[in-house]
């Protein structure tokens, strides 16, 4: 069953002065209740807390408040800090409903998984056709239970508010919760903590205020290492504050595990001349078999060098335990004063605490068969021990002697037998729950507080270690595969998503595949998603004077919020002009100002520029808003994302020409008529797009009307109407030709991926999903389903992680990446796209001998065509060269008009002999394909 769990919607707002409404959930509920019995309500954890328990027919009321007097007008922007788990990819519309004596006003905006902040326009909130005026009496927030979602999506759903604010300032300035960073670590072995440390890391890794990913710093603090934490204790408020004089985001990390080389007084239980003596200490120290008899002496560790160290502890040992609760009480209240003492524009300077460092029992810290008598033989002389090591491997690998029967013991869990992988992890879990529990009641909030268990390579099992309901799981990850782990098991990846967690993060490495800047970066971008909140880099000494890694986060430090505005630009721009917009994210909407102008990134050409120049509106109204009669408009290798409007969640166009090329266009609702494009009395040509994840009641992706729309080498998928024509909706007078296009897996797929009402389509060379019959005709509409139409698996990439290249055996490119990645298989629309047509920028290969279908064909991204894989001549695209090929030939026999460009397979404008020719060279071929 699909789980959806929205954790701590809040509306966030720094300089405040003009917030009219607050509503604080950290003591009570303010006077909010249950609209009906389809959710409980409660108050936990300093939240409201709201879980659904039966379905509805209609939107959810999630919840109410009356007996407000708040005057509205002038009302401008409500924000809302969201993080949501397990609620499908392409968002999930809510809405607020505002009540008052004459009726009710109603605005619409999205949720996105991973989501942290939503900024919502008020102005679009509506009465009765009209911006909402006056007194607000009620406020209710809806989620939708039906027809959007089935009730299974949201049977066990938790939402979290921590608090609201409504407000009529819309300039405010948010806390930057929707941060990723890189932090190297400042090593307790390396430079002292000082002014000079953080001017070297500032002035080499220098942050842009509004930058996607910042770097920062992070720092072990050791306090189990002497009884005495003074100094450890000293430090971390040293460290705290140079991070607020510098301004550099931190990630503290608390250690109670690996150093306790002066904590006689709970692993000393053999030597009564040695301080701290006690036998009962047997039970702190893991033994190597059943039994106290068997506690170790000694263990080894292997970072960067194989070296003795004090005996591990038992994880579970009440006594280690009590301890490490009284170190947690003296260091955790100085980081949460510290943290809440910072002023507002500072508060996301405090990434997290890492609690737990490589949890594990016999990995990180491991004991060899016999260790005990190396210690007992040569005290001070590790000459004669063992030089073989863990190697990450689970014992008994490797000649490793198993541990972790103390903590078995002592949890409870097991008392005999064989110890296994499971039982690890279970017993680490218990040991990373209780320290993430014990720094939650000490007052960090669970979205600050990130596990560190052993290294990720390790099976699933062992890797569900770090995952618990009190914390965010992190690892340990050293890899030679530049490609990232994002493609994270199943068991893990449900396992984060079923807890609590907000984010996840890579707690420790050191190395990823080859150390080359690209390979670094590829690292990077792979896995700094909505939910990889940080990578921790270890250490500061093996990156300051390392370029190749430098540059790799400068890069990403360099992707950021463009200062200047577009809007600026638009109406600085003189008629005809082009406005060139560098890499970087834009949060704005734009209205044309009636101009004939082109917008274009750097280079429209390039992928990778194309996914690095974004426009995001942040929910607020369409971000392109297009009225010009006579005017010709270009967009051309931009993203555009997050648009929400009556019509036209991305683009709003309405009279003139507008030309759309290599865009991608995602995330975007409208409330009526076309969640990417709403088109009106216009003439539009789409080429190269890639339009996903885009909701609305008409039209998922275009809705048109009275408008003729040619639409060539595009994909439309995941895209999502509740009438007809989840993909593209048409009517009154619109016509529309589609070619060399794929429209698979817009939803519902009962409502058809076309619909036409009073309105003519020609369809060429497209993959549709049920082929012709998802077209719907209605009212006076025509379709010409012309040649080379099929209804086949596209064979993305990964749709999951919104990658809809086409797989190929003999490679295909990857955003972000260098060089060309293998697939298992080939995905059926390569070379399938119309055969008269030209490759353009595809990669000329020996077997490249048609353009592919779909957003990327045609493109320098195409996929390489395997070999045997496609046929020219095969003009129906059937699989094979045959007569029925040879007469669509023949009908158009010496013909040079527009309807023979289908079948001019030398493409030199003429069907001749130099055509049959190419037929009879590969006569009677079957594609390998089929």
């Amino acid at each position: 069953m699909l789980k959806s769990y929205i954790i701590g919607i809040a509306i966030l707002l720094a300089n405040c002065v003009n917030a009219h409404i607050i509503f604080d959930f950290k003591d009570d509920l303010q006077g909010w209740f249950r609209h009906n019995d389809s959710i409980i309500l409660s108050h936990e954890d300093k939240s409201l807390v709201v879980r659904y328990q039966q379905p509805s027919s209609d939107w959810t009321p999630v919840l109410q408040r009356s007996s407000l007097s708040y005057d509205a007008t002038g009302h401008e922007e409500i924000s809302l800090k969201v993080m949501a788990y397990k609620i499908p990819a392409e968002g999930m519309v809510c809405r607020f409903l505002y009540w008052n004596s004459n009726g009710y006003g109603v605005g619409f905006f999205n949720i996105y998984p991973g989501q942290s902040i939503v900024r919502f326009n008020a102005s679009e909130i509506y009465h009765s056709g009209e911006h909402y005026e006056g007194t607000i009496n009620k406020i209710r927030f809806d989620m939708p239970q039906a027809p959007i979602l089935s009730y299974s999506d949201l049977s066990d759903a938790e939402i979290r508010i921590d608090w609201i604010t409504v407000t009529n300032n819309k300039k405010f300035v948010a806390a930057n919760e929707n941060g990723q960073f890189i932090v190297v670590n400042f090593s307790t072995t390396g430079p002292p903590l000082s002014q000079a440390l953080f001017n070297d890391l500032k002035s080499k890794l220098p942050n842009h205020s509004q930058a996607k990913v910042k770097a920062g710093a992070s720092r072990m603090i050791r306090l189990m290492e002497n009884p005495d934490p003074a100094g450890a204790l000293n430090g971390l408020q040293t460290f705290l504050q140079l991070a607020e004089q510098n301004n550099v985001p931190i990630v503290v990390q608390i250690d109670i595990e690996n150093y306790w080389t002066n904590r006689q007084d709970l692993w000393n239980w053999w030597d009564p001349s040695m301080s701290g003596y006690n036998p009962n200490n047997r039970n702190n120290v893991e033994w190597y078999n059943w039994g106290s008899q068997n506690a170790i002496k000694i263990s080894w560790r292997n970072w960067g060098s194989l070296h003795r160290v004090k005996p591990a502890p038992n994880l579970m040992s009440p006594q280690y335990r009590t301890e490490v609760h009284r170190l947690y009480e003296l260091a955790i209240p100085i980081i949460v004063q510290w943290w809440n003492n910072l002023p507002p524009g500072k508060k996301d300077l405090f990434v997290g605490l890492k609690v737990g460092w490589e949890s594990s029992i016999g990995l990180n810290s491991f004991y060899y068969p016999n260790g005990n008598y190396y210690y007992e033989t040569w005290p001070t002389d590790s000459s004669h021990d063992p030089t073989y090591s863990v190697n990450g491997t689970l014992p008994p690998a490797y000649g490793v002697q198993q541990t972790g029967y103390a903590a078995m013991t002592t949890s409870g869990l097991k008392t005999s037998g064989t110890i296994t992988e499971s039982d690890i992890a279970r017993v680490t879990g218990m040991h990373l729950t209780d320290l993430a529990m014990k720094a939650n009641e000490l007052g960090l909030p669970r979205d600050k507080i990130f596990t560190h268990s052993w290294h990720f390579k390790n099976s699933g099992t062992n890797k569900l270690a770090a995952v618990n309901n009190y914390s965010n799981p992190g690892w340990s990850y050293y890899t030679n595969n530049n490609s990232g782990i994002r493609n994270i098991s199943a068991d893990i990846d449900n396992a984060i998503n079923d807890s609590n967690a907000s984010y996840w993060a890579f707690a420790e490495t050191l190395f990823q595949g080859s150390d080359t800047t690209s390979a670094w970066q590829t690292f990077f971008e792979n896995n700094l998603d909505a939910r990889c909140k940080f990578i921790n880099i270890f250490n500061w000494d093996n990156v300051t004077n390392s370029l190749v890694r430098l540059n790799a986060i400068r890069n990403l430090q360099n992707e950021y919020t463009i200062s200047f505005s577009l809007q600026d630009a638009v109406n600085a721009a003189t008629e005809g002009g082009t406005i060139v917009i560098p890499r970087g994210y834009y949060f704005e909407n734009i209205n044309w100002q009636g101009k004939s102008l082109t917008i274009i990134s750097e280079n429209q050409n390039d992928w990778d520029v194309v996914a690095d120049t974004v426009i995001d509106a942040g929910g607020a109204s369409s971000v392109f808003e297009i009225q010009n009669a006579g005017k010709f408009v270009n967009i051309k290798g931009i993203t555009i994302k997050n648009g929400y409007a009556i019509n036209g969640g991305a683009i709003n166009c309405i009279g003139g020409n507008l030309n759309v090329e290599n865009c991608q266009i995602f995330g975007c609702t409208s409330r009526d008529f076309g969640g990417g494009l709403f088109i009106q009395d216009a003439t539009v040509n789409i080429k190269h797009c890639l339009l996903f994840n885009n909701v609305s009641i008409y039209g998922g992706a275009i809705y048109a009307n009275n408008s003729d729309v040619n639409i060539v080498n595009s994909t439309f998928t995941e895209n999502y109407a509740s009438n007809k024509g989840t993909a593209i909706r048409t009517n009154s007078g619109t016509n529309i030709k589609l070619h060399n296009s794929i429209l698979i897996n817009n939803q519902p797929a009962a409502l058809y991926q076309v619909g036409l009402r009073d309105s003519d389509a020609v369809i060429n060379y497209c993959n549709i999903q049920n082929s012709q019959s998802s077209v719907l005709l209605e009212g006076v509409s025509n379709l010409t389903w012309g040649l080379g139409n099929v209804d086949k698996d596209a064979g993305f990439v990964d749709s999951e992680q919104d990658d809809y290249h086409l797989c190929s055996s003999a490679g295909r490119s990857v955003t972000f990446g260098t060089g060309l990645l293998m697939d298992d298989f080939a995905s059926q629309m390569i070379d399938a796209g119309c055969p008269s047509d030209g490759l353009a920028d595809e990669l000329i290969f020996v077997d490249n001998k048609r353009i592919d279908m779909g957003v990327y064909g045609g493109t320098n991204a195409s996929s390489v065509t395997p070999e045997g894989f496609g046929l020219l001549p095969d003009i129906n695209n059937d699989g094979t060269v045959n007569f029925s090929d040879y007469s669509l030939l023949a009908q158009f026999w010496l013909t040079s008009d527009a309807e023979s460009i289908y079948v001019d397979l030398t493409r030199d404008g003429q069907i001749d002999i130099e055509d049959i020719c190419e037929t009879a060279q590969e006569w009677l071929s079957t594609s390998v394909s089929d």
